[in-house]
């Protein structure tokens, strides 16, 4: 299904934070996995209806998501996704026609037209996720466009209760003295 309803809670952490739970969960740098994640837009029109447009590649998969902020909350978003099936040099200049089906139709209904798309930004992640409390901790080491680095964790919550996935990072957060410092 193409379609997700995403509830995630994000925290900045220090780097001794990073390296407190990387040994906490007794992990090693094979047990990250490594995704880069390009961003597009043309003229800001998605940043303006509030939506991102991203290619994630990890493992060898290239994967597009649209992103649009929820009604619901602030930690919720709708994701559309799809495998990307051209090489991206064509997609830039066709979003149009070689965007995933799914994609397209949820543009046209919000009645967005990208003539081409350019990259706005491309975060390198260093990730692993964990299982926990009905959702995943995701540990995450950023670098941005090449100049910028943090660590941070993310909780991806799969209930339909948006308070009690954000009862569960804070609790998290508060046992493990992490300080609260939005992403």
């Amino acid at each position: 299904m193409p379609y997700n309803l995403e509830i995630e809670f994000k925290n900045l952490l220090s780097k001794d934070d990073f390296f407190a739970l990387t040994k906490m969960f007794k992990l090693t740098i094979e047990d990250f996995v490594l995704q880069q994640n390009y961003y597009y837009d043309f003229d800001d029109i998605l940043e303006e209806k509030q939506m991102a447009l991203r290619i994630r590649v990890r493992e060898g998969e290239k994967v597009v998501t649209l992103k649009q902020k929820a009604v619901q909350s602030q930690h919720a978003q709708v994701e559309i996704t799809g495998d990307l099936e051209v090489p991206v040099g064509e997609l830039l200049k066709n979003p149009s026609e070689l965007l995933p089906k799914a994609i397209r139709n949820h543009l046209s209904m919000e009645q967005v037209v990208l003539p081409e798309l350019e990259n706005i930004g491309k975060v390198e992640t260093l990730r692993k996720e964990i299982e926990y409390q009905g959702g995943s901790l995701c540990l995450d080491y950023n670098r941005f466009n090449d100049l910028d680095e943090d660590y941070e964790l993310e909780y991806e919550y799969n209930a339909s209760s948006i308070n009690d996935g954000e009862t569960i990072f804070d609790n998290f957060l508060v046992q493990n003295n992490i300080p609260r410092k939005p992403s």
